[in-house]
């Protein structure tokens, strides 16, 4: 091969890694401004103005804001399914690595904007998520997997099946966090998410968990 066509291969290589990395803060300065201000009321300009590019970069990336809210909401749900692998490859198991998952992804909420500004979006403008909302479907896939585990081990006292339970966590967190959002802007959402497990758990186990992991 000639040394021209290295040099092409190598160029085009690193013109798709910038491009991976421009569209990842263009992600970033996207969560942060639509997490900041309203949707309806947010614009590219200033997304680009966040990003220190111009809107034509911005247009290059992402058609609109329509399609950029939507790739934000897909980036939210692709973090979400990482996180949850993650997790269940740890060592919690059962109740105790369902309440550690939720503080991990409260944590994600409250500091990568991705994450927060993928959530308000979906608060906000519903028509705009995807036909299967990926982090809700992951939160809602993996608390049920803890949930059976709980089961399995003797931990549930509740004549609700893991399912069901399931349905339940997810909604009550998703509460707690749109609370914390409107009261606090999310500077207490780890405390009030401590506070739901430990009203939570009381009624659905007979094993003693640790009271808190928030420090």
């Amino acid at each position: 091969m000639e040394p021209n066509v290295y040099y092409r291969i190598g160029a085009e290589r690193m013109k798709q890694a910038r491009a991976i990395v421009t569209r990842e803060r263009v992600l970033r300065a996207a969560g942060t401004i639509f997490g900041r201000v309203r949707y309806s009321k947010a614009t590219l300009v200033d997304v680009a103005d966040e990003v220190g590019m111009t809107t034509g970069v911005i247009y290059f990336h992402f058609g609109s804001k329509q399609e950029l809210a939507r790739a934000l909401i897909i980036a939210e749900g692709e973090i979400a399914e990482a996180i949850a692998k993650e997790a269940l490859a740890g060592s919690d198991k059962g109740l105790a690595g369902l309440r550690t998952l939720s503080y991990r992804w409260a944590e994600q909420i409250q500091r990568n904007p991705i994450v927060g500004g993928g959530v308000r979006v979906t608060f906000e403008r519903p028509e705009l998520v995807p036909e299967i909302n990926m982090a809700y479907l992951v939160w809602l896939n993996t608390s049920e997997m803890y949930l059976r585990d709980a089961a399995e081990a003797g931990e549930l006292v509740t004549r609700r099946s893991p399912e069901e339970v399931a349905y339940f966590v997810t909604s009550a967190f998703t509460g707690v966090h749109l609370m914390s959002s409107v009261l606090t802007e999310k500077e207490d959402l780890l405390e009030r998410v401590d506070q739901m497990w430990d009203i939570v758990l009381h009624p659905l186990t007979i094993k003693a968990l640790p009271e808190t992991i928030v420090a």
